[in-house]
């Protein structure tokens, strides 16, 4: 457990930090470089084992209450590792670990160097954050830059609140292998092209109550309506980005989102607030857009645009609605 102070670790074999029972990090300057490069032990950032035991010891957890902490490594950047084939030496459940990475507050940079790959008996997989079982993030500033998943977790994500930049060079931004939440928060989510995904949770529930948010990639899950709250919009169809702004406003000329890509996309997911129920749209290309704040070309408050070419019109007749940008090429 680290209260405060300055740490820097600097590994070139194995891994930076690493602890059977669990991580917490309530603040302080945390640096690490793990350069490992060892074939099937590339160097990771902060592990957590994970053990089952009957005295209570294997918890495997990784909490950060506050701080900063900048991470550069091979492999895994923060992972709470479990694997339940390899790991499990009895048939119980109740001793699992409780393989959970929970962010409550905290400025966290994150970059992967390696490449992903899996043979017969190696693997690397340069993931940012890494839960076996979960992953929460409640608040928080987080900029992750990848190969593989920027955000990965066995069971569920949860993201309720902070912001979030998150670009996987060859994978998925955001991947759960279950259950996919949004309540809160500003999240540019980009993913690889297809079948990567800005969010992907396979075909498990996706639900997205508040935030302001966008997802790019080649495909991505869509949002589950049952569990959707808050108006979202899927655009499906090559977008070809040329930087131009892409903007969403109201027939009465009210911009309710706005966002610049950097690069193309075959799918797109957002959402906002200020999307409303019933009300026709229009999708824009080109516009000039301003805003009291822009996070990584995401643009937040008080959105005001001028001019812009039409790519769609839609009515928001469900809390999911997907709309094309381009004319379906023959069958």
């Amino acid at each position: 457990r680290i209260a405060d102070g300055t740490l820097d670790v600097n590994v070139s074999v194995r891994d930076a930090i690493r602890s059977v029972n669990g991580f917490i990090f309530d603040d302080g300057d945390l640096t690490i470089k793990a350069t490992g490069t060892i074939a099937d032990d590339e160097s990771k950032g902060i592990k957590v084992e994970g053990d089952e035991s009957s005295a209570g010891a294997g918890l495997g957890y990784i909490v950060i209450n506050g701080g900063t902490i900048d991470i550069t490594s091979v492999s895994k950047a923060i992972t709470a590792s479990w694997d339940l084939d390899d790991d499990a030496a009895t048939s119980e459940t109740t001793d699992d670990p409780d393989s959970d990475v929970i962010i409550n507050n905290g400025v966290i940079t994150i970059t992967t160097t390696g490449e992903s790959y899996e043979t017969a008996t190696a693997s690397c997989s340069p993931e940012g954050i890494e839960g076996k079982d979960q992953v929460v993030i409640n608040s928080g500033y987080l900029t992750i830059n990848t190969d593989d998943d920027c955000i990965n977790a066995g069971n569920s994500i949860t993201i309720n609140g902070g912001y979030i930049y998150a670009r996987s060079e060859s994978n998925d931004s955001i991947d759960s292998n279950g259950t996919l939440t949004i309540n809160g928060g500003i999240i540019v989510a980009i993913g690889s092209d297809a079948p990567e995904s800005g969010f992907d949770c396979d075909n498990n529930t996706f639900s997205i109550t508040g935030g302001t948010l966008i997802g790019l990639g080649g495909a991505s899950s869509t949002p589950t309506a049952s569990a959707t709250t808050q108006n979202t919009i899927v655009i499906s169809g090559d977008y070809s980005s040329s930087n131009e702004a892409l903007a969403i406003v109201s027939s009465d000329y009210k911009c309710v989102f706005a966002y610049v890509p950097t690069e193309s996309a075959d799918t797109i997911v957002l959402s906002a607030p200020g999307i409303e129920d019933s009300t026709t749209y229009s999708l824009l290309s080109g516009s000039t857009i301003s805003a009291d704040e822009i996070f990584y070309d995401l643009y937040i408050d008080n959105l005001e645009y001028e001019n812009g070419s039409t790519l769609a019109t839609f009515t928001t007749s469900s809390t999911v609605t997907t709309i094309g940008t381009t004319t379906p090429g023959p069958n």
